[in-house]
């Protein structure tokens, strides 16, 4: 690969596998029964304050996550051949100003910033998933058997499944969104189409940018609730062993911050 652009695609891809780790519960939600979950919310002042649409939401947000590397990605390849596409008749694709732009993909610091930290986060999320096992469900539950985890990642801070996925949403929107990618060099920020750019095109892809954007901080609004709640909860169900827990374990997400 000896344009430097190459080298991008499968960086883009591996954020796009971080996504699908950070975003994939590891246990079906259905395997959550209802019973679990009451026994969570005991008396309906631990429920997210936020409602998580688990059924959709998470799929969806993977969905929009990979479209957005993928239109990065066919950015790049037809910046790089647009003969290959005008030799199968595709003159309008080779010639559109949104594709265009893939000229001025490239890694940069932000990128590599963005890259690393997706990676990390996904990384954390899969280490929780291993260390709780089937305990680990996207909805708030508590069973009949349930333990409380302290190793592992649980030793340094209390909710490392949340660090975990805090750092994902970061990185992956700074490496997706930010200087050097698609979506920033193409202009699609801009709060009017870029010149000889369609409306409909436009507005299309800047809908999938800023519902992808909204989306996380409404999710990340609510996840912060959950940590307060789920405390609330495992200290109530595991007392003295909760307390002595926190002690050694003071932190909820980031050592020596919070």
């Amino acid at each position: 690969m000896d344009n430097p652009m190459l080298w991008k695609i499968p960086l883009i891809l591996i954020v796009s596998a971080s996504l699908e780790i950070a975003m994939t519960a590891p246990n079906p939600n259905g395997k959550a029964q209802s019973e679990e979950r009451q026994r969570y919310d005991r008396d309906n002042k631990t429920r997210d304050a936020v409602p998580m649409p688990l059924g959709w939401g998470p799929p969806t947000f993977k969905g929009a996550g990979h479209v957005v590397s993928l239109l990065e990605i066919a950015a790049i390849l037809v910046s790089l051949c647009p003969s290959a596409l005008r030799a199968v008749h595709l003159d309008w694709i080779a010639d559109s100003p949104f594709l265009q732009q893939g000229s001025k993909v490239a890694i940069t610091s932000p990128f590599i910033f963005g890259f690393l930290l997706s990676v990390f986060g996904a990384y954390i999320r899969l280490t929780c998933y291993r260390y709780l096992g089937r305990q680990f469900t996207f909805s708030l539950t508590l069973q009949k058997d349930h333990k409380l985890i302290t190793g592992g990642p649980y030793a340094i801070v209390r909710h490392p499944s949340y660090t975990g996925l805090f750092a994902f949403y970061f990185g992956s929107l700074v490496s997706q969104m930010g200087p050097g990618s698609f979506w920033f060099e193409a202009g699609l920020w801009n709060l009017a189409p870029a010149k000889g750019v369609g409306v409909v095109a436009w507005g299309v892809m800047w809908a999938i940018g800023a519902f992808y954007v909204a989306y996380r901080l409404w999710v990340g609004y609510a996840l912060f609730e959950r940590v307060n709640r789920e405390d609330t909860v495992l200290m109530d169900e595991f007392k003295d062993q909760w307390v002595t827990w926190s002690k050694n374990t003071p932190y909820r997400l980031i050592p020596y911050v919070y």
